[in-house]
C-alpha cells in the first residue's frame, strides 16, 4: 500500500496548510499583525495614561510670593 497522498486529497486541503519544505505565509501574516496589534494598544495606552499629565501641564501656576 503506498502511503502517500493522492491528489485529490490535496486539492481538498485549505489554503493555509503549506507543503512541507516552504515557508508558512499565513503564520508569518499572523505573527506580523499579532505585532502590530500589541504597538498599536501599547500607544493607546501610553497617550491614555498622558492625558491627566497634559491636562496639568495646561492649568494656570499660581504664583507663590514669599
Amino acid at each position: 500500500m503506498n502511503s502517500s497522498i493522492s491528489d485529490e486529497a490535496i486539492a481538498a486541503l485549505p489554503f493555509w496548510v503549506t507543503p512541507p519544505g516552504e515557508t508558512d505565509g499565513f503564520l508569518i501574516v499572523v505573527g506580523v499583525l499579532l505585532v502590530l496589534i500589541l504597538l498599536g494598544f501599547g500607544a493607546l495606552y501610553f497617550t491614555v495614561q498622558a492625558i491627566p499629565d497634559r491636562m496639568a501641564a495646561g492649568a494656570t501656576r499660581f504664583k507663590c510670593s514669599l
